[in-house]
């Protein structure tokens, strides 16, 4: 049997490094889905999350109230259960705790504070280039045959102002009917921005504290993946894939997990066909660059990274 390949290997003092396997974009629910369908299948990943923690849109974005609004059979992620001891619709914390379970169940670890700025496909390479950015500021080039995109549909918020919305779309802002009479009429309030929450109560940007019993966000999140996804025709310019579920994956090593309407039960079903797909594609690979190193049983290791990227046509 020849040398085996490491999962990943730094080039560069960590400037550069190569992933013998896909890289995942996102450790939301559809990330993680897929990591561990991925491992169910023997196949070695790398994924990358912006926040500090997996599912950081569910741990930080949302109210703590929240339920799913599903039951719980239909919200569960591939290969683990809810609790018995949960209830047929889990809160937040409980949905959280799932996750967290979920990840260290399957042994799940995020390279975190990685923020992915650009995703090129090189056609003759046939390898994807994957540029992010950490927390200071030091820049990571990873560099894999493979990329699954599971930032989901609502991965960047839309808090964009009035003059915002004029400049980046040349249109202006229309309140809805009967808005603008009970604004004049003082029935609507119109505060500044909002600076932070507190338990009853909303501080704005002018300094002004105000008591309130709901907040309502009603600002919503878009898909973020136009922003770094280049050089592709996969997705429209709203970051949603032009082919519709189930058939939203595979073209040039790319692969979308999250991106339906089904919610939670569509990521799970995306994550397993995506698994599924990508181990035999994985498989294949490395069988092919098993028997070519398996030929050169003495050269160093520096030689075998050299040839195995001669393998790759780099």
């Amino acid at each position: 049997m020849g040398p085996q390949l490491p999962d990943s290997v730094d080039f560069l003092s960590r400037k550069c490094m190569w992933v013998n396997g896909p890289i995942i974009i996102g450790a939301g629910p559809s990330g993680l889905a897929v990591a561990a369908s991925l491992k169910e299948h023997g196949v070695p990943y790398v994924i990358l999350e912006r926040s500090d923690c997996i599912a950081s849109l569910w741990q930080k974005r949302t109210y703590d109230r929240l339920k799913l609004h599903l039951p719980k059979q239909f919200c569960q992620l591939p290969g683990l259960l809810f609790p018995d001891s949960y209830p047929e619709y889990p809160c937040k914390k409980q949905f959280v705790d799932y996750l967290e379970s979920y990840a260290k169940h399957f042994n799940i670890s995020p390279k975190f504070n990685q923020s992915v700025q650009s995703a090129k496909y090189n056609e003759t390479s046939g390898l994807w280039h994957v540029r992010a950015i950490g927390t200071q500021h030091e820049e990571v080039e990873y560099i894999g045959k493979w990329l699954v995109v599971a930032t989901e549909l609502w991965s960047e918020e839309t808090f964009s102002r009035p003059f915002e919305l004029k400049t980046t779309h040349g249109r202006n802002p229309v309140l809805d009917y009967g808005a603008l009479s009970k604004i004049m009429s003082g029935e609507i309030e119109v505060v500044p921005g909002v600076k932070r929450f507190m338990p009853g109560r909303v501080e704005f940007v002018d300094g002004g504290v105000l008591e309130f019993d709901v907040v309502v966000m009603a600002t919503g999140y878009s898909s973020n993946v136009p922003y770094w996804l280049q050089g592709t025709d996969f997705f429209s310019k709203d970051g949603i894939p032009k082919v519709q579920f189930p058939n939203t994956w595979k073209k040039s090593g790319l692969y979308t997990a999250g991106f339906t309407i089904r919610g939670l039960a569509g990521a799970s079903s995306d994550a397993v066909k995506v698994a599924k797909d990508l181990s035999k594609g994985w498989k294949e690979e490395t069988s092919q660059e098993a028997s070519l190193l398996s030929d050169a049983p003495h050269k160093s290791t520096n030689q075998l990274y050299f040839l195995f990227f001669l393998t790759m046509k780099i």
